[in-house]
C-alpha cells in the first residue's frame, strides 16, 4: 500500500520519539569520551539532516516542490558526508580523519571567504592582487588547505565511499547508485539550471504527479536521516552495546516500514 505524508509524518514521529529517549544517554556515552571529535560531528550531522529533513516534510505539507528538491540535494550532501567520516572511523577506530575534518573544512571555509571578498575588491580595482596568503595563513598554507579540502568534494567522497564498499566486497550499491543520480538530478533545481524549470512546468499541469514526487522525496529524506542514526548508532554499539542495541533494532524495524 502506498504511503501518505501523514503515513510519513507518523514513522518519522516515532523515530524521534526513539531517538529522544537514547539521545540524553549518547552525550555522555563511552564513544564520546574515547571519540570526542568523530562523536562530535556525528552529533552536527545528526542535527543538520533532521533540520533539513523537517524542511522537506514542511515543504511537502505545502506543496512546494521546487524547495523541497534543492533541500535534498543539501540532503544528500550531509548525509555522504556523515558517511565518510563514518567509514573512516570504521577503519581506523581514532579521532585522526575526524579532527583532519575539523581542521581542513573550517580552513577551506574561511579561504572560500577570504576569495570572495578578493572578487569582491576587484569589481572596484580590476587590478588588485592579494599576495600576502603566507602571512594570513598561520599553520597551513594555501596549497595545503586546498588540496586537503579537495578530499571533501562531493566527487571524491563519493569515489572513496565506492571504493570502500568494493572492498567490503560488495558488488553492487543500490542506495548509493540510486542518491548519486537523484544528486545529480537535483542540481539544476540549486544552480536555477533550465531542466528545473522545465520539470516545474511539466509537474504543475498534474497535481498527482507533484504530490507523488513530495511523497517519494519525503520518504526518502525520512529514510536517509534514520539511517544516520542508525549509523551512529552501530558506532555506540561498539563501546556501549548494551545500552545502544535496543533502539538500533527499534529504529531498523521503524524503517522497514518503507519497505
Amino acid at each position: 500500500m502506498k504511503k501518505t505524508l501523514n503515513d510519513i509524518r507518523s514513522i518519522n514521529n516515532e523515530i524521534f520519539e526513539c531517538f529522544q529517549e537514547y539521545f540524553p544517554d549518547m552525550i555522555k556515552c563511552e564513544f564520546a569520551k574515547k571519540y570526542p571529535l568523530t562523536f562530535q560531528h556525528f552529533v552536527d550531522f545528526e542535527i543538520s539532516t533532521a533540520l533539513i529533513k523537517s524542511g522537506i516534510l514542511d515543504a511537502a505539507d505545502s506543496d512546494n516542490i521546487f524547495v523541497a528538491k534543492i533541500l535534498m540535494r543539501s540532503l544528500i550532501e550531509h548525509y555522504l558526508r556523515f558517511k565518510y567520516l563514518f567509514f573512516n572511523w570504521t577503519k581506523d577506530k581514532s579521532d585522526e580523519i575526524a579532527e583532519r575534518y575539523f581542521i581542513f573544512s573550517n580552513e577551506s571555509d574561511q579561504l572560500t571567504n577570504f576569495k570572495a571578498r578578493i572578487v569582491e575588491k576587484q569589481l572596484y580595482s580590476p587590478n588588485f592582487k592579494f599576495k600576502k596568503w603566507d602571512k594570513m595563513l598561520d599553520k597551513y598554507s594555501k596549497s595545503e588547505i586546498e588540496n586537503e579540502a579537495n578530499k571533501y568534494n562531493y566527487k571524491n567522497i563519493v569515489r572513496f565511499l565506492i571504493k570502500t564498499m568494493k572492498q567490503d566486497n560488495k558488488k553492487e550499491f543500490p542506495f548509493l547508485n540510486s542518491i548519486i543520480t537523484e544528486y545529480s538530478h537535483l542540481s539544476a533545481y540549486v544552480h536555477g539550471s533550465i531542466h528545473s524549470h522545465n520539470e516545474i512546468k511539466k509537474l504543475a499541469k498534474d497535481q498527482d504527479l507533484i504530490k507523488e514526487e513530495l511523497i517519494r522525496l519525503s520518504s526518502l529524506a525520512v529514510q536517509m536521516q534514520s539511517a544516520l542514526k542508525m549509523f551512529t548508532l552501530i558506532s555506540l554499539i561498539q563501546t556501549d552495546k548494551e545500552r545502544f542495541s535496543k533502539p538500533y533494532l527499534k529504529i531498523s524495524k521503524l524503517n522497514l516500514k518503507f519497505v
